[in-house]
């Protein structure tokens, strides 16, 4: 296997990684504290599936309500 095969390889994988962003994952990185992942995510997800827009706004509020000092 050549480099330019395995960086192809790395940069598929970081795709089908990429590509699997979830409700599930998201909430994952909200109980873990990463909260701008999770915003992140929820914002990719509402452009996915804009029929849970505003589940996915309301939840990106909740979190930056949360995150307030």
């Amino acid at each position: 296997m050549t480099a330019y095969e395995i960086s192809l390889g790395l940069v598929g994988s970081e795709m089908c990684i990429r590509d699997r962003n979830t409700e599930t994952l998201a909430e994952i990185y909200v109980k873990q504290g990463n909260y701008p992942k999770a915003i992140e995510i929820y914002e990719q997800l509402m452009l996915s599936n804009p029929e849970k827009k505003l589940f996915f706004a309301s939840r990106i509020k909740y979190i930056k309500l949360k995150t307030q000092p």
